[in-house]
């Protein structure tokens, strides 16, 4: 069996803040299975990456590649429950 001299990104777990639903914090293992690394993504962007790397790690271009697969929400479905309004306002007050 040959080995490349490619890494893979060990992702261990994602959560999004429940207050701020933009930020998502990504926990990867590291190659050696020694350290775990955090990438902090805010509106779908790398903004953190608490590896020692000096330039963009395999780590930081695998959360950036997950955020960039992840579905965005379309406009009319922003502020609405669940999207169950039909992009019209809701309010509990008549």
């Amino acid at each position: 069996m040959t080995q490349t001299g490619t890494k893979v990104a060990d992702l261990r777990y994602i959560t999004t803040l429940k207050n701020k639903p933009y930020i998502r914090v990504y926990i990867y293992r590291s190659s050696d299975d020694t350290k775990d690394y955090q990438v902090t993504t805010v509106h779908g962007k790398v903004s953190s990456c608490d590896t020692p790397a000096t330039h963009p790690c395999y780590i930081c271009k695998d959360a950036q590649r997950r955020e960039d697969e992840r579905k965005p929400v379309s406009t009319d479905q922003k502020g609405t429950l669940n999207g169950s309004c039909g992009g019209h306002a809701f309010s509990l007050l008549k």
